[in-house]
């Protein structure tokens, strides 16, 4: 949200920012397109775990919707998002969650195609505006993800998650 609104308002950013009427949108389209980049790096957080460390893909789906859960526990009652919100937020990442665990990991190009356009659609512009943006905003999404994938190669992601895979499920 924040880049694309630098990239798009271009030298009015501070200008813009400057506004209430921009700031309440830019404010809404952050919380409400929190739930969606939260599902799509938990879904980037199970890959890890699948790929790297060989983790059965219930018990990575079942550590990482714990996480989830942690998130969304902790962030509700902040911002603009109600509890049916939250609630919405949580029954659609374990439903991604659960896709994802029937196939192959993903990778980020792939992640993102189920819930870039939810966050796309809370931009703080007119559609006319941002008409022609879309993909350039998706593949944004996707380079970010990739990232986060890539930070979790290098991590200590093992900690503690191989004796969650080596325990049968309960």
């Amino acid at each position: 949200i924040s880049e694309y609104t630098q990239a798009r308002a271009n030298m009015m950013f501070s200008t813009l920012l400057g506004e209430r009427n921009f700031q309440t949108a830019y404010e809404a389209a952050r919380w409400k397109s929190y739930p969606a980049g939260l599902s799509m790096v938990a879904e980037v957080l199970v890959s890890a775990f699948r790929l790297r460390l060989g983790v059965a893909p219930t018990v990575a789906t079942t550590v990482v919707e714990s996480f989830v859960d942690n998130i969304i526990e902790k962030m509700r009652g902040h911002g603009p998002l109600s509890d049916a919100d939250w609630d919405a937020a949580r029954t659609a990442a374990d439903q991604d969650l659960a896709r994802a665990e029937l196939g192959q990991p993903h990778g980020a190009h792939a992640i993102v195609k189920l819930r870039a356009q939810e966050i796309f659609d809370a931009l703080p512009f007119h559609t006319a505006i941002r008409q022609h943006d879309f993909s350039m905003f998706r593949n944004t999404i996707a380079f970010h993800l990739a990232e986060i994938a890539a930070e979790l190669e290098v991590s200590e992601l093992g900690v503690g998650v191989v004796q969650l895979s080596t325990k049968p499920p309960a």
